[in-house]
């Protein structure tokens, strides 16, 4: 067994959730030096066609400054308001309707941005929409494995990996450098999510191609502050060949297309003799190669797994019976107004007023125009929770359910669009509609 290992499963939160801000810093990182790796997050997995990726960087900025920070604000600052990626589609789609583009323009950037974020929250609202996110400090002091099985399509994946890249790298370069010593591994799993499209004499998307830039750069950058990157892939041609020109250290198993293995020999000097035999390496054998040998070495790998009796499967049942930290924190700055949350969030709580309060806007969302016919029906939702729950009972405190519910349909019918209220109206609406006191 692993020390302390603990495990994430993005996507998949009646297990081990996991929530990330992509807005808040790491720890000691300031606004002015973390824009530039945030922009170049998004842009390793979306293509941003011009004038997307103006609008994107304005939106970007005009957030930030919105809510206090500066570009010397840090994350725990006493004067910034912390902000998500729901704060960030309301801000980027306010923008889009002020522009002075064509309406076939705007038609084609709320296609191209505000669809794609808003799918993010909506597949999955609990790893992206929230304020609070778990440190980048605390998957680098502990063995941590993401699981992303359970996140659909290769560009959320995409996302996800490249955000916490770029934070990892950050936080690792304001520590300092490491003298010398190896502090962190990162082990890149079917690599070709983030890092695959480009083969020699072909171009990819634009977004593959950032990917490809950030991580290169990523890795010369980190490697003299104690962190090593391993890419790991089924085959060679999955990733680009400048990832596999540029990583020292390569190790190939059996390979039998005649391509993969001119790949492999192309960048490690490889004899003919050596290279043929990349397709009769038997179980455990590989050939290895790093830039202080002349030439490869053929080695034997013991079977571990079967020395240390290592399982290829755990269940969710024990991964979610030895979850390290339950991550409990308030989701959103509405959560503020919810007395019955003071000891933090309940993720059963939450997911059930999630589906809630869209169900709810499916049966009213037509009806509410304006801020007057809102306050009216927020009054109105916990009897109709109250009868939800008669008629499937979820052994949830009810309170607390009709307040997280309001939250949540709030929420969603600002997302919508059909008008937009300020911080001070969103108070007083939640502080008048809330139930106060008791479960």
């Amino acid at each position: 067994q692993v020390k302390d290992l603990q495990i994430f499963t993005p996507g998949n939160s009646g297990v081990s959730p996991l929530s990330i801000n992509p807005f808040a810093p790491p720890r000691g990182i300031t606004v002015e030096q973390y824009i530039p790796a945030l922009m170049d997050a998004f842009k390793a997995a979306f293509d941003m066609e011009s004038p997307l990726d103006v609008i994107f960087s304005s939106a970007v900025r005009k957030c930030y400054t919105k809510y206090g920070w500066k570009n010397t604000s840090k994350t725990g600052d006493a004067d910034v308001q912390p902000f998500g990626l729901y704060e960030f589609i309301l801000t980027f789609k306010e923008l889009v309707a002020s522009s002075a583009y064509s309406k076939d323009v705007r038609s084609n950037i709320e296609t191209g941005g505000t669809f794609r974020l808003m799918n993010l929250i909506q597949q999955n609202s609990t790893l992206y929409d929230t304020v609070n996110a778990v440190h980048i400090h605390d998957f680098l002091s502990r063995p941590t494995v993401l699981e992303l099985n359970a996140i659909s399509g290769d560009e959320q994946k995409a996302l996800l990996i490249a955000l916490l890249l770029i934070q990892i790298s950050l936080y690792i370069k304001s520590k300092g450098a490491s003298s010398g010593q190896l502090t962190n591994v990162i082990l890149l799993d079917e690599a070709h999510i983030l890092l695959g499209g480009n083969v020699d004499g072909q171009s990819g998307s634009k977004a593959k191609n950032s990917a490809v830039q950030l991580f290169q750069k990523m890795i010369a950058e980190i490697r003299s502050f104690g962190t090593s990157v391993i890419i790991a892939d089924q085959a060679p041609s999955q990733v680009t060949r400048s990832i596999v020109a540029n990583t020292d250290i390569k190790i190939a198993f059996r390979l039998v297309e005649r391509d993969e293995c001119e790949i492999i020999a192309n960048s490690t000097g490889m004899s003919n003799d050596y290279k043929e035999y990349l397709a009769r390496l038997q179980t455990g054998e590989a050939i290895a190669y790093y830039s202080r040998l002349v030439s490869p070495k053929i080695i034997s790998t013991p079977n571990f797994r079967e020395k240390e009796e290592i399982r290829l499967n755990v269940s969710n049942s024990e991964v979610k019976e030895h979850v390290i930290a339950s991550h409990s924190e308030k989701p959103f700055y509405e959560c503020k107004w919810c007395r019955q949350c003071k000891n933090g969030c309940a993720i059963k709580v939450r997911n059930q007023a999630d589906y809630y309060g869209g169900h709810i806007i499916i049966l009213l969302g037509n009806r509410i125009i304006d801020k007057e016919t809102l306050t009216k029906y927020m009054y109105k939702l916990h009897d109709l929770i109250i009868q939800y729950e008669k008629e499937d009972w979820h052994n949830l405190p009810l309170k607390v359910l009709c307040n997280c519910s309001k939250i949540h349909f709030l929420r969603k019918m600002l997302l919508e669009g059909k008008f937009s209220l300020d911080r001070r109206v969103i108070d007083k609406l939640l502080r008048d509609t809330l139930i106060l006191g008791g479960e």
